[in-house]
């Protein structure tokens, strides 16, 4: 996993400190994540590498609010005007967990509609990810249409 670079001015977009979590109980645990320790920037733009089964989807799940960790924290800092407590974040998984039948850009939102956002609103979030991220020409395509 790549670290920040560490050139933010003020408090880091996210924070993860000390961050563990074990799948199952006593003989039958597997540690997927033990001590991430990770800071990011507003606009940094970073990528988790490793071997399959190294902890990547985990950490991304936690970040993403899906999985609680079982040690250490998680701080994101709400874009200035967002509404208080936990701030809007996504996670689209890069295969068997789109929804074909729903475009790029609501596989994006997708999440946001699990948290009851209004539907523009949602939408609005999820298509400035895509330009974010270099997709939005993309945003009506379906998952099949994709390389």
């Amino acid at each position: 996993m790549l670290k920040s670079p560490g050139t933010m001015a003020g408090a880091p977009k996210i924070a993860i400190e000390n961050v563990e979590h074990v799948y199952g109980t006593g003989n039958s645990s597997v540690q997927a994540l033990a001590g991430v320790d990770l800071t990011v920037g507003d606009g940094e733009f970073v990528a988790l590498l490793g071997p399959s089964g190294c902890g990547k989807s985990s950490l991304l799940r936690i970040v993403a609010d899906l999985l609680r960790p079982t040690g250490g924290s998680v701080r994101i800092r709400p874009s200035a005007g967002a509404d208080e407590g936990r701030p809007k974040t996504a996670l689209v998984f890069q295969e068997y967990a789109l929804f074909p039948w729903r475009t790029v850009l609501d596989n994006v939102a997708f999440s946001l509609e699990m948290r009851g956002v209004a539907h523009a609103e949602r939408l609005a979030l999820a298509g400035q990810v895509l330009s974010r991220v270099g997709l939005q020409a993309f945003a009506h395509a379906y998952p099949h249409q994709l390389s």
